[in-house]
């Protein structure tokens, strides 16, 4: 498998916004917020497959040619989600008290250092 055989799978799978794959390594031009998938810089012959964000490059996996890191990223796109957890009341009334005694002490420092916590200015 390679690169081009790999984006029709990520487009089906509704991440083409997520991944950006590379038949040339551009370590120097980091997209941001997405996986990258690309030859190695090193000269190497291997492959790598990354999160970048904000040009970091983010937990690179190295493998050993074109088809493993393609492989490895056919295994995420069948990983399940994680199952999204829907608050109780009670923990919705627990963090909205959390909210709010963080936005009053938010207020109070801003106050103790002389600053209108409304209008976001030195009083």
């Amino acid at each position: 498998m390679n690169i081009d055989d790999l984006w029709p799978q990520i487009v089906a799978a509704g991440h083409e916004h997520d991944y950006v794959l590379r038949s040339v390594a551009m370590p120097e031009s980091q997209p941001s917020s997405c996986t990258v998938v690309e030859p190695a810089a090193d000269g190497s012959g291997r492959w790598v497959v990354y999160f970048s964000e904000r040009g970091d490059i983010i937990d690179p996996r190295y493998f050993d040619d074109e088809d493993a890191a393609c492989q490895a990223v056919v295994r995420e796109l069948a990983r399940p989600e994680s199952p999204k957890h829907t608050l109780t009341a009670d923990e919705r009334k627990v963090a909205d008290e959390r909210n709010g005694e963080a936005e009053q002490l938010r207020r109070q420092m801003l106050a103790d250092l002389g600053i209108d916590p409304d209008a976001g200015t030195a009083g």
